[in-house]
């Protein structure tokens, strides 16, 4: 069963697709005594969408179709090509072009605490930007996900579309 339904997940992924540069289906200089297809970028990312759905480890998603290492690297390669990123920007402005973003009547809360530990002597954990980066990434995705079903709620009401959904989501 799917992690999420497919009325969500194909947008999603024909977007994402045309943001992804093209590759070969095999590797032109593969390592020695390996000739297998490189791993869709589907697969890859309906796995990465069970890791933000489930919260589970790569290691707990990976199976017969991928490993948790491809989806490491398929990620850190996205992230660094900024594909969360813009994939974010598109269905922003798509919602802002359909709906309306009313960014005037926006409410943003925070606040900041002590660390009591840190400060100047203790400095940054060299681990600390690729894990706020991978952090990000999810983030964008987690966001492209939520604005694209708000964008499906809205337009199921005004539109009529192939494979729309029997009841609205």
């Amino acid at each position: 069963m799917p992690v999420l339904p497919s009325w969500l997940t194909e947008p999603l992924w024909g977007q994402f697709a045309a943001l992804l540069p093209e590759r070969p289906t095999y590797a032109a200089t593969p390592p020695l005594g390996c000739h297998c297809p490189r791993i869709t970028d589907r697969i890859v990312f309906d796995k990465m969408l069970q890791l933000l759905r489930f919260g589970c480890s790569y290691r707990a998603i990976a199976d017969t179709t991928c490993s948790a290492t491809t989806i490491r690297n398929r990620r850190d390669e996205w992230t660094r090509l900024s594909v969360f990123a813009k994939l974010k920007q598109i269905a922003l402005e798509s919602y802002d072009r359909i709906v309306g973003l009313v960014l005037d009547q926006i409410a943003v809360d925070g606040s900041i605490t002590k660390a009591p530990g840190g400060g100047e002597v203790a400095g940054r954990s060299p681990c600390y930007e690729r894990r706020a980066t991978v952090v990000d990434a999810f983030f964008d995705l987690a966001d492209t996900a939520i604005t694209v079903r708000s964008l499906v709620r809205q337009a199921w009401t005004t539109h009529g579309w192939d494979g729309r959904p029997n009841r609205r989501p």
